[in-house]
């Protein structure tokens, strides 16, 4: 991308977010190039002078009269009167009040879309968005679970403010809250206006998967047109440990991760908070069982948590091993072996920096547009040792229990090393079609107890006493992920490929 589409891309952003902050101060606000500067997070007024200028000259905003002594005012461009409701009833804002009588014209069944919304008033996406689900938390309005979600009046339309006709309006305390210290009118503006909504476009958003701890949805982000995958989970203290491990992450073999930010509400009305095959629901490593209580909790939290990564275009390990059995022609065993060596020199970086994964399995291996092969979905990642280097005791039975390693699914202590029995599945997956469901119903619980089909010992002689060392019951018996890469290396080279894996 050129330097000049980045320029445009961040003047049409500082556009967006002066428009929706002069919004957001009401429509008869008048305010000095300063207040806004310090609104949208700038330090000085020239900083948005020329964007000021240039809404002005799209009549987009107003520059009102000023004197000599004082600097020029800003408004909303076409300033209208009080409606009747407004007058009758100033503990309510213009635009408030216009998006409700819009809405209780058009009583029905249906609701209405935010896009008619705007076009109906003539008025922005971003501050139409943000006011609904305001109006949303005090019982005015009501969003419905389609694509894209429409809204409508509850009940008789009315407010609890209407109702209760109190001093202050609506949005009092958000205003004041815009209007107070400097230092906190930024953060203020961000978490007011969605930013799932302000910088991407949730209309044409897809649900790429979901499980027990959130979905995770692909979006086109609305300034550099990319897509990217964004997860949505429960906000809480232990949801952060994904967030810190991926931060920390930086390999070409791992997810990339970009940023996180919160989410009063769910931005993706249609997604559902159901359990998949990933048992666990608690995320907290003293937790000695999972109990309903925390499925509750986290079917219906408070505030989300969107985290926004890499999409990966061409799809999941497991569906790549799905449409390659469907083929008639054999497997491609150099091939396989180069997925398996992307995928153990992720989960090597990861063990270097004193993290497990917990859940490797081909539904969490990703190909990115390149065909570079991806780690992702840290929802159960932690961490080997505690700060002071002792042995963590951990919940039972987190993880994906097909691909869970003994000691994973029955003791509280466990080491890295549960990784390495998922990976020895995962390669045995590779290298051996696996047709139907039943034929892997028949040989999976075998093949975890290290008893595999005769005709794989003779075809994947080595390769065989690799899987097997890496499935063994007993976890220090197992080779750890720098070996494994040691081995795959001689495999690939073809050098004595029939060596003792005693001796790596």
């Amino acid at each position: 991308m050129s330097l000049g589409v980045n320029n445009r891309d961040a003047t049409k952003d500082l556009e967006e977010k002066i428009c929706a902050f002069v919004m957001s101060k009401g429509e008869g606000a008048k305010l000095k190039a300063m207040e806004i500067a310090k609104g949208v997070g700038l330090t000085a007024a020239k900083d948005v002078n020329k964007t000021l200028y240039a809404l002005r000259k799209a009549k987009r905003l107003q520059l009102l009269q000023s004197t000599t002594n004082n600097p020029p005012l800003w408004s909303l461009s076409g300033p209208t009167e009080p409606t009747t409701d407004e007058a009758a009833n100033p503990n309510v804002t213009p635009s408030e009040t216009r998006i409700l009588s819009f809405l209780r014209s058009q009583r029905g069944e249906k609701g209405v879309t935010v896009l008619e919304i705007c076009r109906k008033l003539k008025l922005e996406r971003t501050p139409v968005n943000s006011q609904l689900y305001q109006m949303r938390k005090v019982g005015a309005v009501e969003v419905s679970e389609s694509s894209p979600p429409e809204w409508k009046c509850t009940g008789d339309g009315i407010s609890k403010n209407e109702k209760e006709n109190s001093d202050s309006s609506l949005f009092k305390n958000q205003s004041e809250t815009w209007g107070s210290s400097d230092s906190e009118s930024s953060s203020t503006l961000q978490s007011a206006v969605s930013r799932i909504f302000s910088d991407f476009d949730v209309q044409t958003a897809e649900e790429l998967g979901e499980g027990g701890f959130g979905t995770v949805h692909k979006v086109q982000q609305m300034f550099d047109k990319k897509n990217y995958a964004i997860k949505v989970v429960s906000f809480t203290e232990d949801s952060l440990r994904e967030v810190k491990a991926l931060a920390n992450f930086d390999h070409p073999n791992i997810v990339r991760y970009y940023t996180t930010w919160k989410e009063e509400h769910h931005p993706f009305p249609r997604a559902r908070h159901a359990s998949s095959e990933a048992t666990d629901l608690s995320e907290n490593e003293d937790d000695q069982q999972c109990s309903s209580d925390n499925y509750n909790s986290l079917k219906t939290p408070k505030t989300y948590l969107c985290i926004q990564m890499e999409f990966c275009s061409e799809g999941t390990l497991r569906k790549w091993i799905d449409e390659r059995n469907e083929k008639e022609e054999d497997i491609c065993r150099d091939k396989a072996l180069s997925i398996f060596q992307n995928i153990v020199d992720g989960v090597q970086y990861i063990h270097s920096k004193d993290q497990i994964h917990r859940d490797l399995k081909p539904d969490n291996i990703l190909f990115g547009s390149d065909g570079a092969v991806k780690i992702g979905d840290f929802g159960l990642v932690t961490t080997i040792r505690s700060e002071h280097g002792a042995s963590v005791y951990r919940t039972k039975g987190r993880g994906t229990r097909s691909y869970m390693s003994p000691e994973q699914e029955n003791q509280s202590k466990y080491d890295e090393k549960v990784d390495i029995f998922s990976l020895g599945l995962i390669l045995f997956e590779l290298l051996w079609k696996l047709a139907t469901g039943m034929e892997r119903g028949k040989i999976w619980p075998d093949l975890r107890r290290g008893r595999f089909p005769e005709n794989f010992c003779n075809q994947y002689t080595s390769e065989h006493t690799l899987i097997t060392r890496m499935l063994s019951e007993l976890p220090r018996r197992r080779p750890t992920a720098t070996d494994i890469a040691k081995r795959l290396k001689v495999l690939l080279e073809g050098q004595n490929g029939e060596r003792d894996m005693r001796t790596v």
